[in-house]
């Protein structure tokens, strides 16, 4: 049942390191808690120069797109294309629906919409991966409040590719054909900086606020391999940098490195190598 103290969430969205990247030029995400007696639902017609996607959590909500008739049930989403006039013809007594408004720059969004052929509405079905990221926009911990951006952008982008719409299949894309990922980049940056530490998959997918699951998909797709494997190769190139410049000794290594003792060092880079960390020195020297 609805909440009566629940109060509706409204976000204006900017993408700081994105923006360039996947020219997302405006984002507003709404949630909204609404009963037959209130009267702010948009009963008119209009449209959007944005796209516009409904998710339905709870409850029934009618709409009337293009001239058809849609009822959206709980557990559906619809996106409706830019330009297409739509409005609420009803709502049932209690529903919770969310919001988002996606601005893309020109370019992208005819691209967009050329590859949806065009079609003024789609419905899809509100998986359990796109509510948990509804919920986490709902609400930012204040204590967060000097990372609010950040969580809220990354968050927010989390829902869009998550989308079953497909939005980012068809970017701007860089010169050898293959389109940039922010937080795929991000977190190559992050354990390049953080290399002589212990370096956990957690660690690095805390930082780019996705899951371990999430983030390795994302290393799969662009590098072939998992997230933990490009950690561990990341850690043997650094140890093969430092073994071939010959200034530290194994055991100087294999602290700079984040490793417990010298052994553990030995049986990583003979795993992640095929060599022990002397047999590759001496090679190198040959």
């Amino acid at each position: 049942m609805l909440a009566q103290h629940q109060k509706n969430t409204c976000r204006h969205i900017s993408f700081p390191f994105l923006s360039d990247a996947y020219k997302i030029s405006t984002c507003c995400f709404k949630k909204e808690y609404i009963s037959t007696k209130y009267t702010h639902v948009n009963r008119k017609f209009h449209h959007h120069s944005s796209f516009e996607v409904h998710f339905i959590i709870e409850g029934r909500v009618d709409y009337e797109v293009s001239d058809k008739i849609i009822s959206l049930e709980s557990g559906q989403i619809m996106l409706i294309l830019p330009k297409v006039q739509h409005k609420i013809l009803d709502v049932s007594s209690n529903v919770v629906k969310a919001s988002l408004t996606i601005t893309f720059g020109d370019t992208n969004s005819k691209s967009i919409i050329k590859r949806l052929s065009g079609h003024p509405y789609y419905i899809s079905t509100l998986t359990d991966e796109i509510y948990h990221i509804i919920q986490q926009l709902s609400i930012v911990d204040v204590a967060e409040e000097a990372k609010k951006t950040s969580v809220v952008s990354a968050r927010a982008y989390n829902l869009i590719s998550s989308l079953p719409f497909g939005f980012f299949d068809s970017k701007a894309e860089t010169p050898d054909g293959e389109r940039p990922d922010a937080r795929l980049s991000d977190a190559k940056q992050y354990i390049k900086d953080n290399i002589n530490f212990n370096i956990t998959c957690n660690q690095v997918a805390q930082h780019c606020y996705l899951s371990v699951k999430q983030l390795s998909r994302i290393f799969m797709k662009y590098e072939g391999i998992t997230l933990m494997k490009y950690i561990a190769k990341a850690k043997t190139e650094a140890a093969e940098q430092y073994l071939a410049d010959g200034e530290l000794s194994l055991k100087d290594i294999s602290e700079k490195l984040g490793f417990c003792n010298e052994y553990y060092f030995n049986t990583f880079f003979k795993k992640n190598s095929g060599l022990s960390p002397g047999d590759y020195r001496r090679s190198i020297k040959q």
